[in-house]
């Protein structure tokens, strides 16, 4: 037997938060797409509560006596914006009646499924961008140089230590020490004259750019509690950036006697 329309439709809508959320939206824009959603089905009695991490959601079914409540915790790990463009096209498609309850959910699985760019293709990216930013700072060709094969490495070191399940603290503590100790190495040798703008510019794919950002837009909208959250998540990430910079820095001046520096 085919399940409540109602409820049927509540977990499309659902889902389509989860995957919002799961891949960097800000809190406002995933509870709209979500009553917008819900609306555009024919479904007006549904309450959306969206937190950080957790989407909650009720409703009454077609005889006014069922109840429908579910709550879905949603890990966030990475960012995806293509995911979020394709739900947020979804979601005005559906206002305007070109898609079904089926469609919906075939377009929703097809845009789960959406891989994100190539390893390869991210890590040189990333290369480019932290050094490019080290030369904003000031740093030369050749610090620039470091930095761009400093900052891949230490991109192909986070998304191992993601496929391992390590936590962002650690993983951000011991990427950030391995990070500097590289800057630290490639200094020494002569493959780079700044030091400072090096470890500066390596530790720019571990800056917490996104939650910060959607921190500061959930409390400007209001949602002081999910933006609270993820502006602690971004300063823990910072605290953790700092402590293996500054460990790392000390312990090469204090245990090789500043050999490397």
């Amino acid at each position: 037997m085919e399940k409540n329309p109602t409820r049927r439709i509540l977990d499309i809508v659902m889902e389509a938060g989860k995957i919002l959320l799961a891949n960097g939206a800000e809190i406002a824009r995933v509870e709209e797409t979500m009553v917008r959603m819900a609306k555009a089905f024919g479904v007006d009695s549904a309450r959306f509560v969206v937190m950080g991490n957790a989407i909650f959601v009720t409703g009454e079914g077609d005889n006014g006596r069922e109840q429908y409540a579910k709550i879905e915790n949603i890990p966030v790990r990475s960012a995806n914006f293509e995911k979020i463009v394709a739900i947020n096209q979804l979601s005005r498609d559906i206002e305007q009646g070109k898609y079904t309850l089926d469609q919906t959910e075939a377009e929703l699985a097809r845009i789960r499924a959406l891989k994100g760019r190539p390893l390869w293709l991210r890590t040189i990216v990333c290369g480019i961008g932290s050094a490019c930013f080290c030369g904003v700072l000031g740093g030369g060709w050749l610090d620039a140089a470091a930095v761009l094969v400093i900052s891949a490495l230490i991109y192909l070191c986070m998304e191992k230590l993601v496929m391992l399940h390590v936590s962002k603290a650690i993983s951000n503590l011991l990427a950030s020490a391995l990070a500097t100790l590289l800057c630290l190495l490639c200094y020494r040798i002569g493959f780079g004259q700044q030091l400072s703008y090096m470890v500066v510019g390596s530790i720019i794919p571990l800056v917490p750019g996104i939650a910060m950002t959607n921190g500061i837009r959930d409390m400007t909208g209001e949602d002081y509690i999910s933006g609270t959250v993820r502006m602690l998540d971004a300063v823990l990430v910072f605290m953790c950036i700092a402590i293996g910079v500054g460990v790392t820095l000390m312990l090469s001046h204090s245990i090789l006697g500043g050999a490397l520096l």
